[in-house]
């Protein structure tokens, strides 16, 4: 993983109002720039992702695969609000000298696709080969569409809507719910992550898999733990495991910036 600072001399103007100076990314490359730097392809990652795009998609990257390191250069930003190195609710504020926390603003798709025109702009970078992206990251895809064509040969969006609808919506509404009515949570002043965002992350596996294949894969006794059904030890382990990695705040940010995101036609 790789650092940058942007935004030192003229702040990032957030779409919701608001700016942040200086801006820290984090971000990961794979493979070998080109001398005329045309075999970009920029990886935008989904909720709960990172810029190691290896720990994610590490099946589909690699010498002739989907994301070829042979011919192509990989690159991926944590977002914009995340918790993996670039600036968010658990950075530190270079004013205050502690975790932004529930001070951070809220941000957009639109502010992470800036940041990231940004980051390209500082490595030199003018024009994509490629940009991919699957849920939130798939929205990400969908603002370059929109706000910065020119630089975009190719976009491939993968299980992204334009915009979230009401029933996915209505899902992040409970979600934030169990976040926030935990008594951990202390208004935003955590001193560990509340397990509500456990619970929370155990609703949205739940949005994430279809019936069908939910029946076929989770059905009977768990092969794990005694005294418990498949489901119930699957979304545990699940919930258990977004604890011990993410970020409550960061968790908030990022669905509300999701349940924001609108691209209507026109724009397309």
């Amino acid at each position: 993983v790789k650092f940058v600072t942007l935004f030192r001399d003229a702040p990032l103007e957030l779409e919701l109002g608001g700016q942040l100076s200086p801006v820290r990314v984090a971000y990961s490359t794979y493979g070998q720039l080109s001398d005329t730097k045309d075999n970009v392809v920029l990886v935008c990652h989904a909720l709960t992702g990172s810029s190691s795009v290896r720990s994610w998609w590490g099946d589909a990257l690699g010498d002739g695969l989907m994301l070829d390191t042979a011919t192509d250069f990989i690159i991926c930003a944590n977002v914009l609000g995340g918790c993996y190195g670039s600036s968010g609710p658990a950075s530190l504020n270079a004013v205050t000298n502690r975790n932004w926390g529930p001070e951070f603003p809220e941000v957009t798709i639109g502010d992470m696709i800036r940041v990231q025109v940004a980051l390209l702009e500082k490595l030199g970078i003018t024009r994509l080969k490629l940009a991919i992206g699957g849920s939130m990251g798939g929205m990400q895809v969908l603002e370059w569409v929109r706000s910065s064509p020119q630089m975009l040969e190719k976009a491939a969006i993968i299980a992204s809507p334009q915009a979230q609808t009401v029933w996915s919506r209505g899902f992040n509404v409970v979600a934030r719910a169990l976040i926030r009515e935990d008594p951990a949570w202390n208004g935003g002043h955590y001193l560990e992550q509340p397990r509500g965002m456990a619970l929370a992350r155990m609703l949205g596996m739940l949005t994430y898999r279809s019936p069908e294949s939910l029946q076929a894969e989770q059905a009977g006794p768990s092969k794990l733990s005694e005294n418990q059904s498949a489901i119930e030890s699957y979304l545990e382990y699940q919930g258990k495991k977004l604890l011990e990695r993410f970020d409550a705040h960061c968790y908030l940010l990022m669905m509300n910036a999701m349940d924001s995101f609108d691209v209507p036609d026109e724009a397309l």
